[in-house]
């Protein structure tokens, strides 16, 4: 049964998009096939992290009814699958005739785990990727108000009876001015599925559009996010020195 899980956050900047990106990447090395949708139908940033830019087709124009929902899919040389949300500012002045929650069923049976990119905070955009969501995963940084925030968003996904499955700490230092990994466990009282470190390759491979589990594979970035995605599907994470190649990624996607 394909599982379908919002990745959310109280507040903008945490590393939400990023993360997104790159637990797909990863889940690709355990054989997953991954759906990544930008959830985010306002200030959409999934497209641009993954250097799909110049789509034809988006989730604006599923929303709107004019083509079904696997039309506007986009095989990312990483393994995964993409629905990117326009880019487009006159694309916000028209309005919706279908739900996310309505669109997204039909996704169901074309991957093992569809990703939402949620927007931030906890408006009527946040409140529809988390609607269409079956599980939440909640991103923080290691600050009282991220953490504060984080905490609201996990009550709001409780509202709609949808599993909180735990949280991941991104850009994290270690530092004397950061909340300790332990006094975050214990405000948000959830499951610690990993925690990402501040890392120059993330930068660097933002820059490149590509995610850092597929450009820099050996960074210690891209180990934590590895775990995180062997956390998410309850298996053991052994490091593995050699990058998959992207023709067994795509592949992957072919087999029965």
């Amino acid at each position: 049964m394909t599982r379908i899980i919002a990745v959310i956050s109280g507040k903008g900047g945490v590393g939400k998009t990023t993360s997104v990106s790159n637990i797909g990447a990863a889940l690709t090395d355990f054989g997953r096939k991954i759906i990544l949708v930008d959830g985010n139908i306002t200030t959409p940033n999934l497209n641009i992290h993954l250097g799909l830019s110049k789509t034809k087709y988006s989730l604006h124009d599923v929303l709107r009814g004019k083509i079904p929902i696997k039309q506007a899919l986009y095989l990312h040389e990483s393994g995964i699958r993409v629905l990117p949300s326009g880019m487009s500012f006159s694309e916000l002045k028209k309005k919706f005739k279908k739900s996310l929650r309505d669109e997204i069923i039909d996704l169901v049976g074309e991957a093992d785990i569809i990703l939402i990119d949620s927007p931030a905070g906890l408006d009527n955009n946040a409140e529809s990727a988390i609607a269409a969501a079956t599980e939440v995963l909640i991103v923080v940084n290691p600050n009282l108000p991220s953490v504060t925030d984080a905490l609201k968003a996990s009550l709001l996904a409780k509202e709609y009876g949808i599993r909180v499955i735990g949280f991941i700490i991104t850009r994290y230092e270690g530092t004397e001015e950061e909340l300790s990994i332990e006094n975050i466990r214990e405000f948000l009282g959830m499951d610690l599925i990993g925690v990402i470190p501040e890392s120059r390759f993330i930068k660097k491979s933002l820059r490149e559009h590509e995610p850092v589990v597929f450009k820099y594979p050996d960074c210690e970035a891209s180990i934590q996010y590895k775990r995180v995605a062997a956390n998410i599907i309850g298996e053991k994470y052994e490091r593995y020195k050699e990058k998959k190649s992207v023709f067994k990624r795509i592949l992957n996607w072919f087999k029965s």
